[in-house]
């Protein structure tokens, strides 16, 4: 007979679990093909209204996809120090953010003035 400690049966438990979830999801996509096109949807610019960089406060900025607080911060004082901002381009000379993140928020944004 097989012996399995209680951290062991929990791990046992969690794969179990995991499987299941996996090919519930596998199903599920197969059943009903338009399923990623929805999930996909959630992570995409469409549904997001841009903001406005030049008068968004930091906290509204905040709640832009990809931009924390630090982020956020920086493109304040950036515009404090420089003026508005007449191109999204101007955001890649703010020092602290990186061109992966840099495009991954800048769909997200619009420069109005």
């Amino acid at each position: 007979m097989l012996y399995l400690t209680k951290n062991e049966l929990r791990v046992v438990a969690v794969l179990a679990v995991v499987i299941c979830l996996g090919s519930g999801l596998t199903y599920l996509f197969k059943r009903y093909p338009y399923l990623p096109d929805l999930v996909n949807l959630l992570d995409s610019p469409s549904i997001y209204i841009k903001t406005n960089v030049n008068s968004a406060t930091a906290e509204e900025l905040e709640e832009v996809p990809y931009i924390g607080p630090y982020t956020a911060g920086k493109i304040v004082e950036f515009r404090r120090r420089h003026g508005s901002i007449s191109d999204l381009e101007q955001l890649r000379s703010i020092k602290g953010i990186r061109p992966t993140n840099f495009e991954r928020f800048v769909q997200y944004l619009e420069a109005d003035q």
